[in-house]
């Protein structure tokens, strides 16, 4: 695999942290206080899992536990059962949950005791949601009834305005989408 290098000079360490969060590239820095270093990202991403498989899963909680050690939490609390259909890998339905009481989105295999939200969702729409973080995907799909939801609606709602546009600030749907088949 080539390696890319870009050359970015600056001295702003949060400008430095959202480029590397940001891109799949390695940086060459020049600082105006002394010689230049290269920045390695710190994901490499070299295997890919087929999404909501338990290699994947556990690579993307890695993912998003990481970026939120550096970039701060999630401030938006949600317990959610997920119960995922008709996956190409899978010959029954896939239980799993999302909690984000952590500080980060924690999507885990099983089911959590007393959810805010259950959802019953396609495994194709469950990963334009969650992969390709396309919100017009769920909304049609909730339209013609491919995902039906048990609970807290405006819990399920908010998780959009919440942690979606958090994740997406801090460059997480491209690092997911990475290691996703």
């Amino acid at each position: 695999m080539r390696q890319h290098i870009h050359r970015v000079l600056t001295t702003d360490e949060t400008t430095l942290e959202h480029l590397l969060f940001t891109h799949l590239h390695d940086f060459q820095v020049e600082s105006l206080a002394g010689p230049p270093k290269t920045l390695m990202r710190r994901f490499v991403v070299s295997d890919k899992y087929p999404f909501l498989s338990p290699e994947w899963i556990e690579a993307a909680r890695n993912l998003r536990k990481e970026v939120m050690e550096k970039t701060g939490k999630i401030e938006f609390e949600l317990k959610m059962n997920q119960i995922v259909t008709d996956i190409p890998f899978h010959e029954q339905e896939l239980r799993t949950y999302i909690d984000t009481s952590q500080g980060f989105l924690d999507l885990e295999i099983g089911e959590i005791e007393s959810p805010d939200v259950t959802v019953t969702i396609d495994y194709e729409t469950a990963k334009a949601l969650f992969v390709d973080q396309n919100p017009q995907a769920a909304v049609e799909a909730f339209m013609s009834g491919k995902i039906k939801v048990t609970g807290d609606l405006t819990k399920l709602l908010a998780l959009q305005g919440n942690v979606f546009s958090f994740e997406s600030s801090e460059g997480i749907p491209t690092l997911i989408k990475s290691i996703t088949l």
